[in-house]
C-alpha cells in the first residue's frame, strides 16, 4: 500500500530533476587549457627524459610543474565561477567530491606501481628506506607536509600533494579574492611569506638532521605549498585578468597586437628567472635559486593570458590538446616508463633507445600507455564522482520540508 504523501504548499520549493542535471552539468570547456597543460607535460617529460640531449635547456621540469598549478589554480577558478552562477546549492562540497575523484583512482594506481617496481630500498627523500608509514600519508596526499614522505613512493608525487593541500584553500580563495586587484595582493604577500616561512623552518629544522641529510630539508621547503602557493596565487589573478579582457570586444587587429606585448612581457619574466637561476646555482646565493618560481610563474600566467585572447595554432592544436586531455596519466606513469626503457637496455633486449632517441621513445610509449589508464581509470573515476554528486542531489530532491517544517518524502506523479 503507498504511503501517504504530504506535499507543500509552495510547488516552486520542490527541486526538480532540471535542477538535478545542473548541479553535474560541466561548464564550458576551453581547448587552450587542455593545450597548456599539454605543454606543461611536455616540458616535464623532456626533463626527465632526456631531452637536453636534443636541446640543452635545464629547470624545464620545475617550470612545467608551475605552468601545471597555474593552469590549476585558473581552471578551478573558472569551474567554481561557472558553478556558483548557476546557483549550484552545495557548490563546496560538489567540488571535494570532483577532486577527489579525479586525483585519487589513478594516484592509487600509480602507488601501487611503483611500490611493485621500487620496493622499499632507500632513495633520494627516504635514505634509510620506504615504511609503511610513508605509503599511509601519501594516500591521504598528506605526504606533502613531511620532508622525507613529499617525494618517496611516487616519483613526482610531490606535485600532486602540494596540489590537493592547495584544494582545500581555494574555497577561502573564492570566497574573499573577488577582484585583479585582491588577487596580485594575495599573489605578492604568498611569495613573501612563503619565503619567510621557509627560511624559518630552514634555520629551525636543520640542526635536526644529520649533516649528510641536509639536503632533504632543503629540497624541501623549495617544493611544499608555503613555497609554492605565490604560484597557485598567480593563476587566481590570471582568472580575473581573462575575465576582463573578455569584456574589452577587442578586433581582431587589436587582438594581435594584445597577443605578442603580452608574449613579449612573458619572456621578460623568463630572463628574470634565468638570471636568478643562473646565480642561485652559486651556493652563495642559493637563497635567490628558491624564488625564481615566482617570475616563472608570471611569465605562464601571460602566456596563458595571450593564448586566451587569440589561441594561436602553434601552441593550442589537436596534438598539445590531447597530451593535456592525457596529462595527469602522462605525469605519473613516464618514470615508470623511463625505468622500464632503462632496464630493458641495460639487460639487452632493446637496442638503440639512446641518445637523442631516448626522449621520442618515452613520450610515445608514455602516451599510448597513458591513454588506455585515461580511458580505463580516470574516466571511470570521474564519471563516478558525477554519479555521487547526483544521487545526493536527487535525495535531496526527494525530501522537502512541509508546512510544519517536517522533512517528508515526496513522490513524483506519473506522466
Amino acid at each position: 500500500m503507498d504511503s501517504i504523501i504530504t506535499k507543500p504548499l509552495n510547488e516552486s520549493a520542490v527541486p526538480r530533476t532540471s535542477a538535478v542535471a545542473r548541479e553535474v552539468a560541466q561548464p564550458k570547456h576551453y581547448a587552450y587549457i587542455d593545450a597548456l597543460r599539454g605543454w606543461a607535460v611536455f616540458a616535464v617529460i623532456f626533463a626527465h627524459g632526456r631531452g637536453a640531449e636534443i636541446l640543452p635547456i635545464s629547470n624545464l621540469a620545475v617550470t612545467g610543474v608551475q605552468l601545471f598549478y597555474v593552469v590549476s589554480a585558473f581552471s578551478l577558478m573558472l569551474s567554481l565561477d561557472a558553478r556558483h552562477r548557476r546557483k549550484s546549492p552545495h557548490l563546496f562540497r560538489d567540488y571535494f567530491i570532483r577532486r577527489f575523484f579525479r586525483i585519487s583512482p589513478m594516484f592509487y594506481v600509480a602507488i601501487a606501481l611503483y611500490v611493485v617496481i621500487q620496493g622499499f630500498a632507500p632513495r633520494y627523500f627516504a635514505p634509510n628506506g620506504l615504511t609503511w608509514w610513508h605509503i599511509v600519508t601519501t594516500s591521504l596526499f598528506i605526504n606533502g607536509w613531511g620532508a622525507s614522505h613529499i617525494n618517496s613512493v611516487v616519483p613526482g608525487g610531490w606535485s600532486v600533494a602540494v596540489e590537493t593541500s592547495f584544494y582545500f584553500l581555494l574555497p577561502l580563495c573564492f570566497i574573499f579574492i573577488t577582484t585583479l586587484r585582491r588577487a596580485i595582493i594575495f599573489a605578492i604577500s604568498s611569495f613573501f611569506l612563503g619565503g619567510m616561512m621557509s627560511w624559518v623552518c630552514l634555520r629551525l629544522l636543520n640542526p635536526c638532521y644529520p649533516p649528510p641529510q641536509h639536503y632533504i630539508l632543503s629540497s624541501f621547503l623549495e617544493l611544499w605549498l608555503p613555497n609554492q602557493l605565490c604560484v597557485f596565487a598567480v593563476g587566481i589573478a590570471l582568472f580575473f585578468a581573462v575575465q576582463e579582457t573578455r569584456g574589452m570586444n577587442l578586433i581582431s587587429h587589436s587582438k594581435t597586437q594584445m597577443v605578442w606585448k603580452v608574449m613579449l612581457a612573458a619572456i621578460f619574466m623568463f630572463l628574470i628567472s634565468c638570471v636568478l637561476t643562473t646565480v642561485g646555482s652559486a651556493e652563495r646565493f642559493k637563497a635567490l635559486g628558491y624564488i625564481r618560481h615566482f617570475p616563472t610563474a608570471i611569465g605562464m600566467a601571460l602566456i596563458s593570458l595571450a593564448l586566451s585572447i587569440k589561441p594561436l595554432k602553434l601552441f593550442v592544436n589537436p596534438i598539445t590538446a590531447f597530451l593535456g586531455k592525457i596529462s595527469y596519466s602522462v605525469y605519473l606513469l613516464h618514470f615508470a616508463v623511463i625505468q622500464l626503457l632503462d632496464w630493458a637496455m641495460e639487460h639487452g633486449y632493446i637496442m638503440g633507445v639512446t641518445g637523442r632517441m631516448f626522449f621520442p621513445a618515452v613520450l610515445v610509449l608514455t602516451c599510448i600507455v597513458s591513454y588506455l589508464t585515461f580511458i580505463f581509470i580516470e574516466q571511470p573515476g570521474q564519471s563516478l564522482g558525477r554519479a555521487l554528486i547526483c544521487a545526493l542531489s536527487r535525495r535531496e530532491a526527494s525530501v522537502v520540508r512541509n508546512s510544519f517544517g517536517v522533512l517528508v518524502p515526496v513522490k513524483e506523479e506519473s506522466p
